[in-house]
């Protein structure tokens, strides 16, 4: 996903760069409706993708949230409550935390992408409506 955005950046922006160097008139109008219509197509598609990213990362984080806050918690409890848990399992429970913390951390990671390169698609369309 964020090699099909940077290249649809790219053609973007050389596309504007083009209708920016065309003289004023009908011709160039033209040329930027039509942009402008794939434009607002290929960022919904992106605002979707960006919303979809965001609830998934959330889940993430709220589950690695309790695993987290088991991981802690377990030793407490078993040892209080007497119940003999295998160092084998806490260490299997330490693993799955740090995994899901490594996955969280990715999941941000391009969600920051993401963010960033539709804040961005937003002030190329304002500049594409300069050219109407």
């Amino acid at each position: 996903m964020e090699k099909q955005i940077k290249e649809f950046m790219k053609y973007l922006e050389d596309e504007i760069e083009q209708i920016e160097a065309m003289g004023r008139g009908p011709k160039r109008a033209g040329r930027a409706r039509s942009l402008e219509k794939m434009f607002r197509h290929k960022l919904s598609d992106y605002k979707h993708e960006r919303l979809v990213h965001l609830i998934v990362m959330l889940f993430f984080v709220a589950v690695t949230g309790c695993v987290f806050t088991a991981t802690m918690l377990i030793p407490q409890f078993s040892t209080a409550w007497n119940i003999d848990i295998g160092t084998m399992h806490l260490i299997g429970l330490y693993i799955f935390t740090i995994a899901l913390i490594v996955i969280d951390i990715f999941y941000i990671k391009h969600y920051y992408f993401l963010e960033n390169s539709v804040q961005k698609l937003y002030t190329a369309e304002t500049r594409i409506r300069e050219h109407i």
